[in-house]
C-alpha cells in the first residue's frame, strides 16, 4: 500500500540471522534500521537521550516490540503505521521518501513517542539499543 509517498509493508516477523526478518509466508525483508520498544517506550538510539531516529528516504525499518504490551508506530500525520505489534513481535515499514521530520506515537500507548528524521544523509544500518 502506498500512502503519500510511503510504501507500507506491515507484517508480523520473526528474527532471522543477520539483518533479515522472515514473515509467516516464507518471504524475507532486509532491514536497514531497527527501532526497539521496551516497557518504557521507544528506545533512544545509542548515545541519545531522546527517541529521534535518523534514516534515509525509503530505508527499511523494523520495529521490535520487547515490551509486555501491544504497540504500534503511528505517524501523527497518518503517513505511516506499523499496525498493532504484539508483545515479542516485530513489524516492518519503509521510511517516507520525502525528507522531513515525522512525529509518531503508539496507538495503544500514546505516551510512547518519538521522531523519525528522514534525511538524504540518514542513518547507516544501525539499530536503537
Amino acid at each position: 500500500v502506498a500512502i503519500s509517498g510511503l510504501a507500507l509493508s506491515a507484517c508480523e516477523l520473526n528474527n532471522m540471522p543477520g539483518n533479515e526478518f522472515g514473515n509467516n509466508n516464507g518471504s524475507f525483508i532486509k532491514a536497514g534500521y531497527y527501532i526497539n520498544v521496551n516497557n518504557e517506550g521507544f528506545e533512544p538510539p545509542s548515545g541519545q537521550s531522546r527517541p529521534v531516529y535518523t534514516v534515509r528516504p525509503g530505508e527499511k525499518i523494523v520495529v521490535r516490540n520487547f515490551s509486555r504490551d501491544n504497540v504500534s508506530m503511528t505517524a501523527a500525520n497518518g503517513s505511516f503505521n506499523t499496525g498493532i505489534i504484539p508483545a515479542g513481535g516485530s513489524a516492518a515499514i519503509t521510511a517516507p521518501t520525502t525528507p522531513g521530520t515525522y512525529s509518531f506515537d503508539s496507538e495503544n500507548q500514546t505516551y510512547f513517542q518519538g521522531v523519525l528524521d528522514v534525511t538524504s544523509s540518514g542513518g547507516s544500518s544501525s539499530s536503537a539499543s
